[in-house]
């Protein structure tokens, strides 16, 4: 929920700033494919870690297009959890706690739609969809050492929105936020771990249209 909140005020921001902006002549926006690449870092339930991106799509108009975006975070840090399920009589063997850290691939189709800010410097978008996320965990016991790896794959939906800034005709840098809902399943055997991650990704990016 407060990662959700964080996002809304990040659009509302981005959105003021633009519909504040001084010029009043609408830029001309080609449609077409375009390419990109991102960096940045991503916050959340896996900490603040970094993250990079590369996406690519199609605008039919100006205004609307489609995307497939793939992003990749790493040095995901879930904290610790305890090493046992409750209860069991290994809890009273074993004890102790997992450190949990992971990373996160994702790939998802997404509806972007510019919104017809008259700017001729900006111009803000939202984007929205869905696809494939698969995470890696990573569990070490915080006293006796070992170790195990749990691989899981799932569904994953992506909203949010950024700010472009054409630096010529075909050049684009931009800033993008993005929430990340993904489900994998739920590889741990134990009903007292949850698998879901909420990421927060945001960067820049740099853009070719073609």
């Amino acid at each position: 929920m407060r990662s959700t909140t964080h996002l809304i005020r990040g659009l509302l921001v981005v959105t003021t700033i633009v519909w504040l902006a001084a010029p009043a002549q609408a830029q001309t926006f080609r449609s077409g494919p375009r390419v990109g690449a991102g960096v940045g870092g991503s916050f959340g339930d896996g900490g603040a870690a970094p993250a990079v991106a590369l996406a690519g799509g199609y605008r039919f108009t100006p205004r609307i297009g489609l995307e497939v975006d793939a992003s990749y975070s790493t040095k995901l840090d879930f904290g610790d959890v305890p090493a046992c399920p409750p209860g069991l009589f290994c809890a009273a063997v074993v004890g102790g706690t997992l450190s949990m850290h992971g990373r996160a691939l994702s790939v998802s189709g997404n509806f972007v739609s510019e919104l017809p800010v008259h700017a001729t410097w900006a111009r803000i978008y939202l984007v929205g969809g869905g696809g494939f996320a698969r995470v890696r965990f990573d569990q070490r016991h915080t006293f006796f050492g070992f170790s195990q790896t749990y691989i899981s794959s799932g569904p994953m939906l992506t909203a949010g929105g950024g700010v472009d800034f054409p630096l010529g005709q075909r050049l684009v840098l931009g800033v993008d936020l993005r929430q990340q809902w993904l489900f994998p399943e739920n590889e741990f055997g134990r009903s007292d771990l949850d698998s879901q991650v909420r990421l927060t990704r945001v960067g820049t990016a740099l853009s070719v249209r073609f």
